[in-house]
């Protein structure tokens, strides 16, 4: 797996085949708006997001 994620990253040749883009997600949330916010990490809106996350590296080229 190791070589193969290696050869794979020889070919980049932008960050968005490796990096996927992070406009449009939450960032920077402290403990309390987490659990304001998600209540949990089984929350609906929590694995909307987390989805979505996934979503963007499965699209990145090195992860294909």
């Amino acid at each position: 797996m190791a070589r193969l994620m290696q050869q794979r990253m020889s070919t980049v040749g932008r960050e968005t085949d490796f990096m996927p883009r992070i406009d449009r997600l939450p960032e920077g949330i402290m403990a309390l708006q987490f659990e304001r916010i998600y209540k949990d990490l089984e929350s609906k809106s929590y694995n909307l997001v987390d989805r979505e996350i996934s979503r963007r590296i499965q699209a990145c080229p090195v992860y294909r």
